[in-house]
């Protein structure tokens, strides 16, 4: 399938992954001057029942926590019969990546990885959200060695009446 060139003011430039649903690539901003990743709800799924209100719920979710180990969600919407979601540009690898790269990693290393990543998930269970897809796929380290959380709105909302009320 051939990308549009532009969606909203987003100018598509290369295919950078694929993601269950959704085809991955490196955008343009073309209003803040910066890379982007912007994904694209594929055609064949949108075809599906409720998959675009799926898409939609998880871009509402994955905006809800803005944290420096969770990938940023810049913007989302459709144009011309397409859904899309604008997230942070991330370079690195994911966890699952590295791995089999590199083998089994430094004890130090798994530690700061998990510290991040429970940081994370703790910013994320305090907006009474709950990451139903944590994978080493879904974990992403970038060149600097920050993990960045992925497809948080692939969450479960947490219902509130369970959270308690004594706190």
């Amino acid at each position: 399938m051939t990308p549009p060139r532009q969606i909203s003011h987003y100018e598509v430039r290369e295919r950078i992954g694929r993601d269950g649903p959704t085809e991955i690539y490196r955008a343009r901003d073309l209003r803040l001057e910066r890379d982007v990743a912007l994904k694209l709800l594929r055609l064949e799924i949108m075809a599906q029942p409720d998959a675009l209100e799926r898409f939609r719920r998880e871009a509402r979710i994955a905006s809800l926590v803005t944290h420096p180990h969770i990938c940023t969600v810049h913007d989302s919407g459709e144009q011309d019969g397409r859904a899309f979601l604008v997230c942070e540009l991330l370079d690195g690898r994911a966890l699952d990546e590295m791995v089999k790269s590199e083998g089994a990693l430094a004890p130090e290393l798994i530690i700061d990885l998990g510290i991040q990543l429970a940081d994370a998930l703790l910013a994320a269970h305090r907006r009474g959200i709950v990451h139903a897809n944590l994978k080493p796929s879904n974990v992403f380290i970038t060149t600097d060695g920050h993990v960045k959380l992925l497809e948080l709105g692939a969450a479960g909302a947490a219902a509130s009446a369970d959270q308690g009320s004594s706190h």
